[in-house]
């Protein structure tokens, strides 16, 4: 109660401490776990979020938000492949989730893999034809693989690259 408390207040540091003492019994709820890994992601301490958020996710499973925030956490670690292996999980358990299709693009574009991004977030479009998050992530997929194909040619003084790519983002 106390670390919870201390987190509404936004007392992160006190949060830890009173969450950590919680968690650090066999019976602790596994909410108390989550918020202890918020409170060590507020203190910038990612590793120990992450760490506190796999226990979560291996004791309930079908608590989606815990999947993000540990991408949030593997992303902060500078670990892309864990990070993709988490939503794959995710994907695995909730395969109609536009909101996972979306966010495993975008960790594809981070790693520069822009032919899977783009099939995530063309997926992420089909399960979610109403939301524009997905249609903005195709076309700035195609605009970053046109922009990593454009070459200037001295001979002819032109810029070249995939006009395809170009005008499907247009």
């Amino acid at each position: 109660t106390a670390g919870w408390s201390a987190y509404q207040r936004g007392d992160v540091e006190s949060a830890r401490g009173s969450l950590a003492a919680a968690a650090a019994s066999p019976s602790a709820r596994p909410w108390v776990r989550y918020a202890l890994g918020q409170a060590r992601f507020a203190l910038g301490q990612y590793q120990q979020a992450v760490d506190e958020w796999e226990k979560v996710r291996g004791s309930t499973p079908e608590f989606e938000p815990v999947y993000f925030d540990l991408v949030d956490g593997y992303l902060q670690v500078r670990d892309r492949d864990e990070a993709i292996r988490v939503l794959r999980a995710a994907k695995g358990r909730w395969p109609k989730d536009a909101e996972v299709e979306n966010a495993l693009g975008v960790v594809q574009v981070g790693r520069g893999a822009l032919d899977d991004a783009l099939q995530s977030f063309s997926h992420a479009v089909a399960l979610a034809p109403e939301d524009a998050t997905g249609y903005f992530n195709v076309a700035k997929t195609l605009e970053l693989r046109y922009l990593r194909t454009r070459r200037y040619v001295q001979q002819t003084r032109t810029w070249v690259g995939n006009k395809a790519d170009l005008e499907n983002a247009i």
